[in-house]
């Protein structure tokens, strides 16, 4: 699947997943979630994870089905759990990115977390955590210096 990240003029992003496939989904982005979605590729690839954000993209999941609700229990329908784990890291990424947590706390959370038996077969450690921070902040500041009107394209191996 090819993922293109576009900005517009005053501040407004476009994401576009062109599946393998050949079908599509378009988003209008908010920089937040531009920053976000850059952070869930960066965890994504680094951890090799298929059935999160992207994986599921890839598969044919629309915006829509995250938080899709049981229409007779109004409840929200439960993810993958390699989907929950990933939208785990990431915040906690984003919260060192705003300066809210040091990688300090975010391992010492994540050491929490597998106490109770969570994480259980992802592949997280010290140096993967780096790996996904210098990927994410990169991808961040290849937005960042990206021109109005312009673009670029991410591969994700779903």
């Amino acid at each position: 699947m090819k993922i293109r990240f576009q900005k517009g003029k005053e501040g407004k992003a476009t994401i576009v997943w062109m599946r393998d496939a050949g079908t599509r989904e378009v988003f209008r982005a908010s920089a937040f979630f531009v920053s976000h979605d850059l952070t869930h590729y960066a965890v994504e690839t680094n951890l090799g994870l298929k059935n999160a954000f992207y994986g599921l993209m890839a598969q044919g999941w629309e915006i829509e089905d995250f938080g899709r609700k049981d229409p007779i229990t109004n409840k929200t329908l439960p993810l993958p759990l390699e989907a929950g784990i990933a939208e785990a890291i990431v915040g906690l990424i984003q919260l060192e990115q705003g300066g809210r947590l040091t990688p300090k706390d975010t391992a010492t959370i994540i050491e929490e977390e597998r106490a109770k038996g969570g994480y259980a077969d992802i592949p997280l450690t010290e140096a993967s955590l780096n790996t996904i921070r210098e990927t994410a902040n990169n991808l961040i500041a290849q937005w960042e210096a990206l021109e109005a009107d312009s673009f670029f394209d991410l591969d994700f191996e779903g």
